[in-house]
This record gives C-alpha cells, structure tokens and sequence, in this order.
C-alpha cells in the first residue's frame, strides 16, 4: 500500500487495546512503524452513575501510535440517531487533536457498528476489515458498500462481500518479518487497482 510519510491512520476497533496480539494489534504495530496512527478503542456505553467529567484518556505505545479510551456522554438507546451524530463529533473531535499536520487520513474500520459516516475529519480512503463473519449483521451491508476496500481475514468470506463490494480481497493475518522462521517463507501478493494487500510487514517497500 503506498501512502504518504504524513498519513495518518484512524483505526476503529471492536476489541479493547492489549497484548495479546490480535489482528486488529498487529495491524495497529505495523502501520505505526512509519505512520501516525490512532487506535480507538470500542466506546464504553452511557452510565448516568459516571461522575468524572474525563469522557476521553489517550495513552501512547509509542512514538507514533496513540491508543485512545473514549465513552459515550449521552444514551444512544434515547434520540438514537440525534444522540449518535453528538456522540461521534465529541470523539472526532479528540481525534484530531492527536493526527499531527497529516496531509492524508486513512479509516481502518474493525467495527461494523461504527457509522461509516465522518463530520469532522476528512479520510481519503476508508477500509473495512472484517475479521470474523458478521455478514448481513447490523451495520455491515453499510460499511461494506461504502467502503474503498474490505479486507477480509478469512478467504471464505470474500466472495460474501463482493455481493456487497466489488473491492474485496483476501488479507491474511500479518506477520512481521522477525516473528517468521521459515525459510521457505514466500510473500504473497494480491493487487486490486491501487491497493496492494500483502502477507508480512505493512511498511516495506
């Protein structure tokens, strides 16, 4: 995939920050090698018993890759759409405090429940990357349709989506290059138009 040294990658997630190296981990690691990347954790629903008025914490793993802990500050079950498009403007707009001078923004989407519409920040592509089946669940047809890519974890699913995106294709788990002590190991490529998805390092040439 070739992006700019000044691009900054949102990654919405569907599972909490750890160490436990899940694809959405691994992804996150890779791209902050070379890029500016903010992992949002998944939004802790509305509690009227919250007294701190601190809706967001952000820590940093490392010098480009800040892990962002955010929760809700009105109840979606009330307003539903209304309460949503506040919510989500609150968080946008922690998220640009952290995207540096970027002069591209990259949506790396986990999360099917996530909207796949943006009011604050302006991202230039926007990949869905379905990691477990949730096919046809809330939120999916819609994510999938208006993304720019759907990258798939299993093969199984990619002939499910292209009823949804013509843009979808095979993205295998990734592997960094110092974790892979086959020496029979052979890269594996699939192109689709500008994108370049590929089995190693997300940041080699």
């Amino acid at each position: 995939m070739a992006f700019s040294e000044d691009t900054t990658f949102i990654i919405f997630s569907n599972v909490l920050w750890s160490e436990r190296n899940l694809v959405q981990h691994q992804v996150a690691l890779e791209l902050s090698r070379r890029y500016n990347v903010i992992y949002l954790n998944p939004p802790v629903l509305w509690d009227p018993t919250y007294k701190s008025r601190k809706y967001r914490r952000t820590f940093r793993v490392n010098g480009n890759l800040a892990v962002m802990y955010h929760r809700h500050v009105l109840p979606i079950r009330i307003f539903k759409r209304f309460f949503r498009v506040v919510n989500d403007l609150i968080t946008e707009r922690s998220i640009r405090s952290y995207m540096r001078n970027s002069t591209e923004v990259v949506v790396w989407n986990f999360d099917r429940l996530r909207t796949s519409r943006f009011y604050l920040i302006d991202p230039s592509r926007v990949m869905y990357h379905v990691v477990h089946n949730k096919f046809g669940e809330a939120g999916d047809e819609e994510l999938a349709s208006n993304a720019d890519m759907v990258l798939c974890s299993h093969s199984s699913y990619v002939d499910l989506y292209k009823d949804f995106n013509d843009r979808t294709i095979h993205f295998p788990p990734c592997i960094a290059q110092e974790q892979d002590q086959s020496s029979s190991r052979s890269d594996s490529f699939e192109v689709s138009g500008r994108y370049l998805a590929f089995v190693g390092e997300l940041n080699q040439d």
